[in-house]
């Protein structure tokens, strides 16, 4: 699937009420969750036995959903939103600044 057959997939998704302040709420709820599956299947090392990679892969979908309305939300596309994100990146580099990871 392709950035832009996954923007009409997210598009013809999202409900009336998919606006700014519900895809900002909803893009951190989601990132929380990716937190709850690291808490659980990292540091409590996975005791329950339940919290696999396959749910990671999951609950990170989930952010790219709500990350990429938001993006559309505002006019803009993933590869908008790429593009100035690796601008940004490589002016940090350029000013001696280390990189994020």
């Amino acid at each position: 699937m392709t950035t832009t057959e996954y923007e009409a997939y997210v598009l013809s998704r999202m409900k009336d009420f998919c606006d700014l302040n519900y895809m900002v709420i909803a893009l951190n709820g989601e990132a929380g969750e990716v937190a709850e599956w690291h808490k659980k299947f990292n540091l409590r090392k996975n005791i329950a036995g339940k919290h696999s990679f396959t749910d990671l892969q999951d609950e990170l979908g989930d952010v790219l959903f709500y990350l990429t309305g938001l993006a559309r939300t505002n006019g803009w596309s993933l590869s908008d939103v790429m593009e100035r994100n690796r601008a940004k990146l490589d002016d940090r580099e350029a000013k001696g600044m280390k990189q994020i990871c």
